[in-house]
């Protein structure tokens, strides 16, 4: 009897790769609170990735529109 598992479809999550990490004791706990551990630990994470790359992409489109505006200056200096 073959079982074979279906792929992921479109639009659907890609899957999740095991990382077993240390934690201090205190995180541990904090995040014992909730219902589900893991859940909740990538939530946070999830988060702090997407805050720090849309700082980035910030800071990317801020300097592209300095750029703008210096070469509009320098062009209508010339």
């Amino acid at each position: 009897m073959q079982t074979s598992k279906k792929p992921r479809g479109k639009g659907k999550k890609a899957a999740m790769v095991l990382t077993p990490i240390r934690l201090p004791k205190q995180v541990v706990a904090y995040f014992k609170a909730y219902p589900n551990f893991s859940s909740e630990v990538r939530s946070v994470l999830e988060q702090h990735v997407d805050k720090e790359n849309h700082a980035e992409q910030t800071a990317i489109n801020q300097q592209r529109l300095q750029n703008i505006i210096a070469e509009e200056i320098d062009d209508e200096w010339n």
